[in-house]
């Protein structure tokens, strides 16, 4: 798993109001590598700041890093 931000770990904000973020999931499957599964997550936590972007080649990975994200904006420090 890469990520272009320098880390992969999401924290909740601490502010009063609930964060509001964005998470798209772009994948694909590509014949001549293996695993062929890709995927390209790019996330904020909320509007107004930067966007940080991961690719994995596993599916469990790309599912840790939504599960992250959704209980980052959750604000539930437990992690599946």
């Amino acid at each position: 798993m890469r990520s272009d931000d320098g880390s992969s770990g999401m924290s909740a904000q601490d502010s009063g109001t609930p964060p509001v973020g964005t998470l798209v999931i772009r994948t694909w499957y590509e014949s001549d590598q293996v695993p062929g599964f890709r995927a390209r997550i790019t996330y904020s936590q909320e509007p107004d700041h930067d966007h940080a972007t991961v690719v994995a080649a596993d599916v469990d990975e790309a599912l840790s890093v939504v599960r992250r994200w959704l209980f980052a904006q959750h604000g539930s420090s437990d992690a599946v």
